[in-house]
């Protein structure tokens, strides 16, 4: 069972490893002992491969050195030209730009993670972990603003193209793992589902000069399955049904063994629930979620996720999840 207690306060650690270059811990104490850089976020997960994560990070007052080294995430080389990126709100050119060491990271775009829990707690869960376009430190007045945007997948998806053709019967878990790890050069964090594992490209297939989303896009609706993006890997599961997880435990009291609602649930349209609660790093997903309250209580899963919150120590962060009820297919 998973949980969250606010009695200790919220801490947070940014890492940003560059594709090329040395990277930046910010705050790398997550026991709150030591002085903390001040860090706002907000992280949006759901399910659907067409709709990654994304998350908007701020950190405050980063020294020169590490905005520098922050900068370096977005390098990219393109069209044969000077490897760039974004510095302080100007594009700058040159391979210097992040240091000269030779860090490198497995599919070559750099990673961002975002890592926020209560002080004291056990949870060592990430609140979001992909890549990130655009890094920019702004100067106001007294403080250095530096605003960090990240995509879960979303650098994988839009350049994955699968450009390959399968000449005879081909088991679609054959086109997946082609698709998944070498294409979109993704981990896959989940079992395929029955439906996905049995069926069959019959005759073969081409899939050449076709996105890979694309792909799972069309096999997952024709199996009626989902796919998604959490944390840089991708996972599937059956429709209406969650991942084999701890459970989350909802409650008005924040009893013992449960999370405190920090509202009375909601409905939304289409017979979803909105639950607004205390963070909860570990909530992903497909997490199966339990509401014990009068009002709308049951059993669900969570299909979006909003992780808000700050290191402030006058901050409540917080975690509101869009929950479908157990048993409930989407309309297709």
């Amino acid at each position: 069972m998973i949980t969250s207690s606010p009695q200790f306060g919220t801490v947070a650690q940014v890492t940003i490893i560059p594709p090329f270059g040395p990277g930046v811990v910010i705050n790398p104490d997550l026991t709150g002992v030591a002085t903390q850089h001040r860090v706002d976020w907000q992280v949006s997960k759901g399910i659907g491969g067409s709709t990654p994560a994304s998350c908007v990070i701020r950190v405050f007052n980063l020294g020169p050195e590490d905005r520098n080294r922050a900068a370096g995430i977005t390098k990219r080389v393109i069209d044969f030209s000077n490897e760039f990126a974004f510095l302080d709100g100007r594009l700058i050119e040159g391979s210097d730009l992040g240091g000269t060491s030779t860090v490198s990271t497995a599919n070559g775009f750099g990673t961002l993670k975002l890592r926020a829990t209560y002080q004291g707690s056990a949870s060592a869960a990430s609140l979001f972990e992909g890549t990130s376009p655009t890094v920019i430190s702004e100067h106001r007045r007294d403080t250095w603003v530096t605003t960090i945007t990240g995509g879960d997948g979303v650098l994988q998806t839009s350049s994955a193209i699968a450009d390959k053709f399968w000449g005879s019967t081909v088991p679609a878990v054959e086109v997946l793992d082609y698709l998944v790890r070498q294409v979109m050069v993704a981990e896959l964090a989940t079992p395929y589902p029955v439906a996905l594992s049995a069926y069959s490209f019959v005759g073969g297939y081409d899939a050449t000069n076709f996105y890979a989303s694309d792909i799972l896009d069309q096999l997952t609706t024709l199996t009626k399955t989902e796919w998604w993006w959490d944390d840089g890997a991708v996972n599937f599961s059956d429709l209406g049904a969650p991942l084999p997880a701890p459970p989350i435990v909802l409650s008005p009291s924040g009893a013992p063994g449960t999370t405190r609602l920090l509202s009375k649930p909601r409905v939304l349209e289409g017979n979803l629930v909105e639950a607004r609660a205390l963070l909860l790093p570990d909530m992903r997903p497909k997490s199966p979620t339990t509401i014990l309250a009068e009002e709308l209580g049951g059993q669900y899963f969570a299909s979006s996720i909003m992780h808000r919150g700050s290191n402030r120590s006058a901050s409540v962060s917080t975690t509101t999840a869009t929950l479908t009820p157990l048993g409930v297919v989407p309309f297709l």
